[in-house]
């Protein structure tokens, strides 16, 4: 997960255009290490929580401004299945 975000950044672009995001947002390569850190703390949240609801609150408590928690909801539940 982590080693395919590791070498996109090792490319060190100069844009990065995520397939989701707020359309009014730029495509500042610093997208990259914000997305690495989210897949870091859920997979470390995923190993310190018991339910998917538990992983969902934390993860939203965390990141109040991310959008689309729906994407989220279907990550915490195939995760705690």
């Amino acid at each position: 997960m982590d080693q395919t975000i590791d070498r996109m950044i090792e490319l060190n672009p100069k844009f990065v255009i995520a397939g989701h995001k707020v359309p009014d947002n730029d495509n500042n390569p610093k997208i990259l290490d914000e997305t690495k850190q989210y897949l870091l703390d859920f997979n470390r949240l995923n190993k310190e929580t018991d339910t998917a609801l538990d992983l969902y609150h934390t993860m939203l408590n965390l990141y109040p401004n991310r959008i689309n928690p729906g994407s989220l909801w279907g990550s915490v539940n195939a995760v705690k299945a």
